[in-house]
């Protein structure tokens, strides 16, 4: 990438103090773009990593279109996310504040936004909520014609790492749930920065399209071998019956029922083909000096 033409565009990072919206905006600065970095607490210790890396942190709230309105000002792009999961926003929340991101986006010009969404599958599953309200999200950046690049995730390696997501019990549903001979697809949120950055580095090439990003696809036998080769033991791959796994997370394992069906079956190479680096399962795993659980 061109740092120095790169210097010249200012990125808006919503998310940026968690781990995809951090990813993306430690990658957008290592690739020379000034990034404008929004949180909801600019004292946090994440969002002071990012001043001190020469970002500017900002403060809004994607419920909050006034707020936004300033947030979005002077960009001329934006990596937009929403976070499903977190308390308070769910589906309706969702679309909400892609739509009101989308808005302030459209009505001040931004040149590029790029969203975060699921990739896409053979078959939409219909009962996945947080399917639903991402591809109504896409469908309305479409409608009021924002020039867009999606950016279609799996499942993140780093769940197995973050307790927040279920951490080593993201094994019992895994193994319980998926076929032995189905390609898991994962991605590594560090790689998802990376795609970003290149999409950002070459907007004539990626507005209009939509990206389905897989860092490794490794089925479950695959997955237990290299965790005990890296590991030196065995993760949790005892299996949970299905009814509590539903009341752990019920849309988790619908996913993986959907997963298992077949439904995601692209293979790594259209996100090896702008990001090379890609991070296998196994360099994960090394990376982050997975232990014994």
């Amino acid at each position: 990438m061109d740092k120095l033409m790169n210097d010249s565009h200012l990125i808006l990072v919503v998310g940026a103090t968690g781990k995809q919206g951090g990813a993306v905006a430690r990658h957008l600065l290592n690739n020379g773009f000034r990034v404008k970095a929004l949180t909801r607490n600019a004292k946090s210790p994440a969002a002071k990593r990012l001043v001190e890396r020469g970002a500017e942190v900002v403060v809004g709230n994607l419920d909050d279109q006034e707020s936004l309105k300033e947030v979005v000002m002077g960009v001329t792009g934006v990596f937009s996310m929403q976070n499903y999961w977190e308390k308070g926003v769910g589906y309706k929340g969702e679309i909400r504040q892609g739509k009101n991101l989308a808005d302030i986006a459209k009505a001040l010009g931004v040149q590029h936004f790029v969203q975060s969404t699921m990739a896409d599958g053979c078959t939409f599953p219909h009962q996945l909520e947080h399917f639903k309200s991402k591809a109504e999200v896409e469908k309305y950046i479409k409608a009021i014609q924002l020039p867009y690049t999606f950016l279609g995730t799996v499942t993140f390696m780093d769940n197995i790492i973050d307790s927040a997501f279920g951490g080593e019990w993201t094994f019992p549903f895994i193994s319980g749930i998926m076929k032995p001979d189905i390609p898991y697809q994962m991605l590594a949120v560090d790689d998802m920065g990376g795609i970003a950055a290149a999409v950002f580095a070459n907007p004539a090439k990626y507005i209009g399209q939509k990206i389905n990003m897989a860092s490794d696809c490794p089925t479950v036998p695959e997955m237990k071998q290299l965790y005990k080769e890296v590991s030196g033991g065995s993760a949790k791959w005892f299996t949970l019956p299905t009814w509590l796994c539903q009341l752990m997370n019920r849309e988790f394992v619908e996913q993986l029922k959907w997963q298992s069906a077949g439904n995601w079956v692209f293979r790594t190479d259209e996100a090896r083909d702008i990001y090379p680096n890609l991070t296998s399962f196994e360099e994960f795993l090394r990376i982050h000096q997975v232990k014994n659980l």
